[in-house]
Parts: structure tokens; sequence; C-alpha cells
């Protein structure tokens, strides 16, 4: 079963996590496992708060950059922690 086939094109058709785990029949963790896993070959699915959905082309780019400004903003405060430990492990 590959999740993109339950991931529609558009914002106005974003499906939910919980949506997805009815239509799939898969838990939460793997939906995401598999959405992370799509990233990774290349395939752009997007989140901003509605649901999951692949943006549509020259249509709705500026979701895409609002997206990954989330994901810049996370990976910085990811980044905080991480030093925040490598500071204390180098004190221990």
């Amino acid at each position: 079963m590959n999740i993109l086939d339950f991931i529609n094109t558009g914002k106005d058709n974003a499906i939910t996590r919980e949506e997805l785990t009815r239509a799939t029949g898969i838990s939460d963790r793997a939906i995401r496992r598999d959405i992370n896993e799509a990233f990774k070959r290349g395939e752009i699915v997007i989140n901003l708060g509605y649901g999951y959905f692949k943006p549509m082309p020259n249509k709705e780019d500026h979701l895409v950059k609002e997206y990954l400004n989330i994901e810049k903003a996370r990976v910085k405060d990811e980044n905080r922690k991480i030093r925040m430990m490598e500071r204390y492990l180098e004190d221990v």
C-alpha cells in the first residue's frame, strides 16, 4: 500500500491523519513514517494544520514556502536542544 494513493493534490483536498488511519487501516505512527519515506523519495507532502496534501504546482507554492518556514523553525529549535545536550555532556 502506498500512502500517497490516499493523499490528494491541493489544500482543499487535504486529509487528516485520523482520516488516513481509517482509510488505510494502518497506525498513526506508520502513516507518519510512510510520509517521511515519501519525502526521502522526493515527494512533497505538506500539512499546515488541516491535513496532508500534495501542493498544486504553480498555484500553491506559497503554501510550500509557509511549510518550509515552519520546518526551518522546528529544525532550529531541535539544533538548540542538541547543542544544550552536547554542552551538558562536555561538563560531566
